[in-house]
């Protein structure tokens, strides 16, 4: 029963988003799952989220040291490290997580300063260091691999294979090229580069090469469009979600960086409440995850509705509870 619940509201989401009229119109994301500290095992404390593509999603639990792999159905399919450790398959507070076209799975392990990488059964491959207090990553369509090098206030560039350094971006300052503790990183299809830039108080994009840059939103504030401490960055298409950390809600954008929407407020439970969200991630055109880190839980929202106010979302909800990530609790 349960799967038949799962596959008819893919379906009826997919099939919404169809009929949609124009893509530059904000969409709904009812909330549709919460992943909690309860599921998670003592000291579940997600901050960094991906997704791979066959939809199973990687959270990065630095509370307990560890990287789990989760199906769309809620069960734990991988688990990597779980000590605290500096040595090979050991953490000392992973914050952020990327997988590549071949499932291999990217770890930014904060406080030893560096990324681990690991074969999609978890088998350590290789790490590389050079980095101080990195927070966030991301991987291109050609396997490059971006990280938020936060202490450096830069994005580093990495060959995917080797670990070697391509390039650098940034400096520290205000500056349109420079940064000032850049938590988040995105790469979209043409190799545009976002960057959430966390105590500059903004969100910008930038081409291949690091030659123009555009702003997305407006600045730092609490009114539409506007950030405070920003964090993470997820990209679906043609539409740009922020985690706009400082103010417990998540804002869409388009590419060219005009609001959509926003959704979320500040609480410590409930649906569309936030504790300092920190990572994002997409299940393309079907939903965001947000890692709710002051809540210790994953929040998932469907999409697939279209609203004319830019203060939703609103409308149906399918709240999914119970041991083990799943088990259908109601729907309304």
């Amino acid at each position: 029963m349960k799967t038949i619940i799962n596959q008819i509201r893919w379906w009826f989401a997919i099939l919404l988003i169809v009929s949609l009229c124009s893509n530059a119109k904000a969409q709904e994301f009812p909330y549709s799952k919460t992943f909690n500290n309860t599921q998670g095992g003592a000291g579940f404390a997600p901050v960094g989220i991906a997704v791979d593509a066959s939809s199973n999603i990687y959270i990065a639990d630095p509370g307990n040291n560890r990287v789990r792999k989760i199906s769309t159905a809620g069960n734990v399919l991988l688990t990597i490290g779980g000590t605290l450790g500096t040595g090979v398959g050991l953490f000392n507070h992973p914050i952020a997580v990327a997988v590549d076209a071949s499932g291999n799975i990217y770890v930014v392990d904060q406080l030893n300063n560096l990324v681990q990488k690991f074969s999609s059964a978890g088998t350590f491959i290789t790490q590389w260091g050079g980095l101080y207090s990195p927070s966030g990553i991301a991987i291109d369509q050609s396997g490059l691999v971006y990280v938020a090098d936060s202490g450096n206030d830069r994005i580093a560039k990495y060959n995917g294979t080797t670990g070697m350094l391509i390039n650098s971006y940034g400096s520290t300052g205000s500056g349109n090229f420079q940064f000032r503790q850049p938590s988040g990183i995105a790469v979209d299809a043409s190799g545009n580069m976002y960057v959430a830039d966390q105590n500059n108080h903004r969100v910008m994009k930038y081409n291949s090469a690091f030659t123009t840059v555009t702003e997305i939103g407006s600045g730092q504030g609490n009114t539409d469009g506007k950030f405070y401490a920003p964090y993470s960055i997820a990209i679906d298409g043609g539409d740009v979600f922020v985690s706009d950390g400082g103010n417990d809600r998540i804002q869409q954008f388009k590419t060219n960086g005009i609001f959509l929407a926003k959704w979320g407020s500040f609480g410590t439970s409930g649906d569309y409440k936030f504790n300092y969200p920190g990572g994002l991630a997409v299940i393309p055109q079907k939903a965001v995850l947000v890692a709710d880190r002051g809540n210790y839980r994953v929040q998932v929202y469907t999409k697939g509705f279209t609203f004319t106010p830019v203060y939703g979302p609103y409308g149906t909800q399918v709240t999914i509870l119970g041991s083990g990530f799943s088990g259908v609790s109601s729907v309304s």
